[in-house]
């Protein structure tokens, strides 16, 4: 049975999940601080999968929610008044940036004797939101700020994947608190679902070569060279039933530019837009092959992850931490970002080799279950808790007990 879950919109800090009817006085107490915990982003899919696993059988767990831009009094003081009717042993912080700042700094106004922070992503790399000069300015106080601020004040300090882990910014102010890479990680739920029949519900044929993509529709994941790539692909393909279908939402100007980019593509049903869907796994199987484009230099991508646990052969970008994840020409394909020949020479190249396909989709596959599971991840989450922990509070992780976290939990 899943813990209740309040449904309150995330514009301010909120208790979004709490164990208090469950607590008992012996576990250790554990706050989550995470962004749109009710939200299918990446962070919250971590959070769930710990507090949702067989921690919670050692644990206390909760969770403070919250949308933050900027700097924000209000919301820093309605963190730390939450934390203070908690009383928790640890505070587990996930992500830098702004909401980042406010959390460990309402989790030290708060006296919590312990602050944990998980590296996701950092401001650094989102070089396209910040283009004017007032938004560069912007951007480098939180780097050099917000962030740095947010580092000094942890007790200890992770990363999702190496890729930032070897960050000079995030070595230079985590020091000796810099801990060992955490990898995300998934649950590969049971197939309820034969791919005819998911593809009929999406209106598509078992005839139809379907490429998937799943994420952010924005510049960020390389759109644009994708229908520069598609192109190219449907010019020299001799695969005529070749679709592409986009998952996900985006917004404003930048959202519109893609959506102008494929109409045409759109308009000769070659390419689909269908929106933010939960059941991402399900959608993953009935791809012929994934693609992610992106062309900055994402940390550890839950798209990707999802993808090869589904056993869909991918093609990526190689850089950032794709390429802890995807082995090339064995787990996947990685090709150069920002390079439309390039990623359309691989997808054409698995188009003409459906052996080639399975073999990749299969490695893929078996490296999730075992690089990348959920007991990993678990297993060293707690021991980085058990380390932080005064002796009296430490306990033994419960083994073999699978996480009953949700399946239909995706990245965004």
């Amino acid at each position: 049975m899943t813990p209740p879950c309040h449904t309150i919109s995330d514009d301010l800090p909120h208790i979004a999940y709490s164990s208090l009817r469950d607590r008992s006085p012996i576990r250790p107490c554990i706050v989550h601080l995470v962004e749109g915990f009710s939200l299918i982003g990446g962070p919250p899919v971590l959070v769930r999968q710990i507090i949702y696993g067989p921690l919670k059988e050692k644990y206390n767990f909760h969770v403070i929610s919250y949308a933050i831009r900027g700097f924000s009094p209000k919301s820093l003081f309605t963190i730390r008044r939450l934390l203070c009717e908690l009383r928790p042993d640890i505070v587990h912080v996930h992500g830098l940036k702004p909401d980042g700042f406010h959390a460990v700094l309402a989790a030290k106004l708060a006296g919590v004797p312990k602050i944990v922070t998980v590296i996701h992503s950092s401001t650094e790399l989102s070089v396209s939101e910040y283009a004017s000069l007032l938004a560069k300015l912007k951007r480098w106080l939180v780097c050099h700020i917000m962030e740095t601020a947010t580092l000094f004040f942890s007790d200890a300090i992770y990363t999702v994947c190496n890729h930032i882990r070897n960050n000079r910014r995030i070595i230079r102010w985590s020091g000796h608190r810099l801990k060992e890479t955490i990898y995300n990680c998934m649950q590969i739920p049971m197939i309820t679902k034969t791919r005819s029949e998911i593809r009929k519900e999406f209106g598509f044929c078992n005839d139809d070569f379907l490429l998937i993509f799943i994420g952010r529709v924005c510049k960020n994941k390389g759109l644009l060279v994708l229908a520069d790539a598609m192109d190219k692909i449907i010019a020299q393909t001799t695969q005529k039933s070749l679709k592409l279908v986009i998952v996900g939402s985006g917004s404003g100007d930048e959202y519109e530019t893609i959506k102008e980019r494929f109409r045409e593509l759109n308009d000769r049903k070659k390419v689909f837009f269908i929106g933010v869907q939960k059941d991402v796994f399900n959608l993953n199987k009935m791809a012929d092959i994934f693609v992610l484009p992106s062309v900055f230099k994402e940390n550890f991508s839950f798209s990707l992850l999802e993808a090869t646990a589904a056993g869909a052969p991918v093609i990526a970008t190689n850089h950032g931490g794709n390429p802890e994840l995807i082995i090339n020409e064995k787990t996947g394909l990685l090709v150069p970002p920002a390079d439309p020949q390039a990623f359309a020479d691989a997808v054409l190249r698995l188009i003409g080799n459906e052996e080639m396909r399975a073999k990749l989709a299969i490695a893929g596959r078996e490296r999730t279950k075992t690089v990348f599971s959920v007991e990993n991840m678990l297993e060293k989450t707690h021991c980085l808790y058990q380390e932080l922990l005064p002796k009296d509070k430490r306990s033994q992780l419960p083994r073999h007990v699978p996480p009953d976290s949700p399946s239909d939990i995706s990245h965004f």
